[in-house]
């Protein structure tokens, strides 16, 4: 009973992680009024640009990979911090104001699209299946459930 538990958690910790993240690069991420939406591949691509402007929202992929290579390796201690820290580190995100399509002008960010949100549901999803894991190896149920 409680291997079918534990595997089931991390199969769909896995999968709520990955579907979410894959979910986000298709889909607008920053909003403008007068441009297209960016979508959230061309911010993976380009969002290293936002560390010139000090904005280390960027960084936060490297912690999902991190963690996510983490749970996979049964390490949910580390999964759940480094996953809280890119989830926080995401959330510099909101600080953003401008995106730069050229190096003429900035154009002003309306908003957050449904990608972002995507992106950081991956951090979340990770971080609750990791702190799930890590309690059912803590205090395993007893045999007799």
């Amino acid at each position: 009973m409680f291997i079918d538990s534990i595997l089931k958690l991390r199969k769909a910790t896995i999968v709520g992680c990955l579907g979410c993240f894959l979910a986000s690069l298709s889909t607008p991420a920053i909003l403008f009024t007068d441009h297209a939406p960016v979508f959230g591949a061309v911010v993976l691509f380009y969002g290293w640009w936002g560390l010139i402007l000090y904005n280390f929202s960027w960084l936060a992929n490297f912690f999902l990979v991190a963690a996510f290579v983490n749970f996979r390796n049964k390490k949910y201690t580390r999964a759940t911090v480094k996953s809280i820290a890119g989830f926080g580190l995401g959330l510099l995100s909101l600080r953003t104001k401008e995106w730069w399509f050229n190096e003429g002008f900035s154009t002003p960010v309306i908003g957050f699209g449904i990608g972002y949100y995507l992106w950081m549901m991956s951090y979340f999803i990770l971080a609750l299946g990791a702190i799930m894991a890590a309690t059912y190896y803590a205090s395993p149920p007893s045999s007799s459930e």
